[in-house]
């Protein structure tokens, strides 16, 4: 029987169940998959039908919309940073870790994207980090995840729509597991 994240709505099997394997805490085995290695949310998620798409929410308010481009901006910046921070840092594990995690905020933002209706993600400024060293490289990500747990923790209660809340809520704990992934790598 095949199992997909609820959340994002990929399909989880023995090719791909290591992704990202450098942005978590547990290691996922290809007989138990406990993370989904796209978008980072426990197996509680998991189900065994092509998920619709979170398409069973009638329509969203123009409030939730509005938090909605907020989140998805706010994971491709950081998915962005991320990514730079990776090309930055010469110890290859934490370049790994910094590719996993921008890996998985870009997916996140993807969820975003899809409940808005939306064709593309939003090309946001180019940032230069290169002033960083890896120490603070890792603090400048830390405080990132910092703000996107506020950030979800925060509008999660003014989201009307209980599915939306719900994702909402599955991102703020992934965002959690990044800060200890980022405490593990500290320098």
């Amino acid at each position: 029987m095949s199992i997909y994240c609820g959340i994002c709505g990929y399909l989880l099997n023995g090719k791909n169940y290591n992704l990202n394997s450098f942005g978590r805490i547990r290691e996922n085995d290809e007989n138990e998959i406990i993370n989904c290695p796209f978008c980072g949310v426990s197996k509680e998620y998991f189900v065994h039908q092509i998920p619709k798409g979170h398409k069973d929410v009638p329509s969203l308010t123009a409030k939730t919309q509005v938090i909605l481009d907020h989140a998805m901006k706010l994971e491709v910046f950081n998915g962005d940073f991320y990514y730079k921070a990776a090309e930055l840092v010469e110890n290859k594990k934490l370049s790994n870790t910094f590719k996993s995690l921008g890996n998985i905020e870009y997916v996140h933002a993807n969820i975003h994207r899809k409940l808005l209706e939306l064709d593309r993600l939003p090309k946001l400024k180019n940032i230069d980090y290169s002033k960083y060293n890896a120490k603070e490289l890792i603090l400048l990500a830390r405080k990132r995840e910092e703000h996107a747990i506020a950030f979800y923790n925060k509008y999660v209660m003014l989201i009307e729509e209980g599915e939306i809340a719900r994702v909402l809520s599955s991102l703020s704990i992934v965002e959690e597991e990044h800060i200890e992934v980022l405490d593990i790598n500290s320098i």
